[in-house]
C-alpha cells in the first residue's frame, strides 16, 4: 500500500517537478490554481504552471505537506 501512496504523491507533484528541479528557482508561490509564481534572481515571475482545478491544487498541497 505504501507504493500507491508514494506513487500518488509523485503524481501530485508532477506539475511542480520542473520548478523543483530548476536550480534558478529559489521559491515557489501558489496564489491560486491559475497563478503559480517563482522567485528567480530575487524577482517573482509567472511560472506558466496552472492547476486544472482547486482539487488538483489541494492534492499537490497534501503531497508537499506529506514530504
Amino acid at each position: 500500500m505504501k507504493k500507491k501512496t508514494s506513487k500518488s504523491k509523485k503524481n501530485s507533484l508532477a506539475l511542480l517537478e520542473p520548478l523543483l528541479q530548476d536550480e534558478a528557482v529559489s521559491e515557489i508561490v501558489i496564489d491560486s490554481p491559475d497563478r503559480v509564481l517563482v522567485e528567480r534572481d530575487r524577482l517573482l515571475v509567472d511560472s506558466g504552471v496552472k492547476f486544472k482545478s482547486v482539487a488538483e491544487l489541494r492534492e499537490t498541497i497534501d503531497a508537499v505537506l506529506a514530504l
